[in-house]
């Protein structure tokens, strides 16, 4: 496991790019898959949801997991919506 400094540092980075992705237009009107997406990013992005000085570190480890894998699910939506905006050059 990643110490704690490393573990807080890939949170603010993830929830940085997790903020980005929700201002993005990806079907929250239709789809209740994406609608959920964004719930759970709202719910983790949350100031009251972060874990503080006092968490212990696997948990704040689960949380950064939990960061990424929606992160990566947010990257995976966007690029089957805005595929002209995603090339790999």
């Amino acid at each position: 496991m990643p110490d704690r400094q490393e573990i807080d540092l890939t949170a603010t980075q993830l929830r940085g790019a997790l903020n980005l992705f929700v201002t993005e237009e990806l079907g929250f009107d239709e789809d209740p898959v994406v609608r959920h997406m964004y719930r759970d990013a709202y719910r983790l992005t949350e100031l009251n949801a972060r874990p503080t000085a006092e968490t212990p570190q696997f948990v704040a480890f689960e949380y950064t997991r939990e960061l990424g894998r929606l992160t990566r699910r947010f990257v995976s939506l966007y690029r089957e919506r805005h595929p002209e905006g995603t090339s790999d050059e």
